[in-house]
């Protein structure tokens, strides 16, 4: 089975432990995608997007072991996308994070990995810069859209107090 990497499963010493038997067989785009953070790597529709990845020949075994890696079925579902591979189309399994989830920027130690695997595969690393500041803005605006519901909400409560205790 082809599986689909974006995050830090593109570290080749981390999958190494975690799947020892997948083999990489290439890199390629998840195209009409973007990468963002919530806390964690997870890819979101985007119309004129392009997420570089790193593409693994993956075994039932390893399936296993990445559904309990990535909490599958709880915190990440799985997608099925055809992408490009040496010049051919292919189907491949990729981990998309379920709905409900806050924007977040990652970990140090998590980024670093994925900046490793990054460098390792020949990646821009502009594009996980651009990534990361786009899940930095994401977040701070979610943080200020959550803080004015909340503010509205107590002035709702106050003002319905003020209308209990007029005469």
């Amino acid at each position: 089975m082809l599986y689909i990497a974006y995050g830090s499963n593109m570290h080749l010493p981390s999958m190494a432990l975690r799947c020892p038997t997948a083999t990489v067989v290439g890199n390629s785009q998840l195209k009409g995608y973007d990468l963002i953070f919530r806390g964690v790597a997870t890819v979101e529709p985007a119309e004129n997007g392009a997420v570089p990845v790193v593409v693994w020949e993956i075994s039932e075994q390893d399936e296993r072991r990445l559904d309990a890696y990535e909490g599958y079925p709880s915190f990440y579902r799985k997608e099925e996308h055809q992408i490009e591979l040496n010049g051919k189309n292919v189907n491949a399994m990729v981990y998309v994070m379920n709905d409900g989830h806050p924007y977040r920027e990652p970990s140090s130690h998590y980024l670093n990995t994925i900046r490793e695997g990054y460098e390792t595969a020949g990646f821009d690393m502009g594009y996980l810069d651009k990534a990361l500041g786009n899940s930095i803005t994401l977040a701070q605006i979610q943080d200020l859209y959550a803080r004015e519901m909340l503010m509205e909400e107590q002035e709702s409560q106050d003002f319905d107090a003020d209308m209990r205790l007029t005469p």
